[in-house]
């Protein structure tokens, strides 16, 4: 991971290193007693990643835990993102009683995961799974929705 004047690049490696991280805390989080964990007590059915930073670690996870991809949450999910920055996208999932995670949190956000790896701050977080669009100025052609037609003009 290095720093630009703009953004925070979170390189592959680092989100490998993450996943074992993730993994281990979530081990860790479970063999608490009972009473000092809710996750001690879950059976999780699934991973659901919030689209769209979400799915990505949702599926990464999948395949380590185990865990089926679901395409909506239930009550004994894994919620995952990869970035709580207001908690406003995570609240509805927090107040529904899922257990959460993401890679990044910002400290004084409004609500925060489960667990988290990294503390977010101002500069935005550069995932190795954005295009290289969304850093180039956001473009006009970026926000409208796909047509086919720029591959059939390339």
């Amino acid at each position: 991971m290095y720093e630009t004047e703009k953004w925070l690049v979170y390189e592959h490696d680092d989100f490998y290193e993450d996943i074992e991280r993730l993994v281990n805390k979530l081990l860790e989080y479970k063999q608490q007693p009972k009473q000092l964990s809710l996750f001690s007590s879950i059976n999780f059915d699934g991973i659901y990643g919030i689209p769209a930073g979400g799915l990505v670690l949702a599926v990464y996870l999948h395949y380590r835990l185990k865990l089926p991809l679901l395409l909506a949450p239930t009550k004994n999910s894994l919620v995952v993102d990869d970035i709580v920055d207001t908690g406003f996208t995570m609240s509805h999932y927090i107040s529904q009683g899922n257990f959460t995670l993401a890679l990044f949190c910002k400290e004084d956000g409004w609500l925060k995961p489960n667990i988290w790896l990294r503390e977010k701050y101002d500069k935005w977080v550069r995932f190795p799974w954005e295009g290289e669009e969304e850093y180039a100025g956001l473009s006009a052609d970026y926000k409208s929705p796909w047509n086919g037609e720029e591959d059939r003009n390339a």
